[in-house]
């Protein structure tokens, strides 16, 4: 029996528009930088949570465009489209994290029985 190369099935994770994903992200991000005002340790359970959730949709949107990006490239690492695609999605979600690293920084300058 002769193994046949075939392609990940990226239909799940994979952006239908790039551009607009990074759109959608940097979005997201403003919005949560909108935020970082309100990251006192005077703010509500109800807040902080609604806070996690964007934070958290985020990051799953983050994770599908790295993953989806790094797949493609595992497919055929000689194929140039995909080592440029990689770069491009690696540095800009680096930038983006960058920008919300306030909120791990306040995170754990909580005291203790607050965090």
């Amino acid at each position: 029996m002769k193994y046949k190369l075939s392609s990940w099935d990226l239909s799940d994770i994979e952006p239908k528009d790039v551009d607009k994903t990074f759109k959608e992200i940097e979005k997201r991000t403003k919005s949560l930088e909108n935020q970082r005002k309100l990251l006192t340790d005077k703010i509500s359970a109800k807040k902080f949570m609604e806070i996690m959730k964007e934070l958290e949709q985020l990051r799953i949107i983050n994770s599908k465009l790295g993953v989806s990006a790094q797949l493609k490239f595992a497919e055929n690492s000689g194929d140039q489209k995909a080592a440029a695609l990689v770069s491009k999605v690696e540095t800009f979600l680096t930038k983006m994290s960058n920008r919300l690293l306030f909120f791990s920084l306040w995170f754990k300058s909580l005291p203790e029985k607050k965090a």
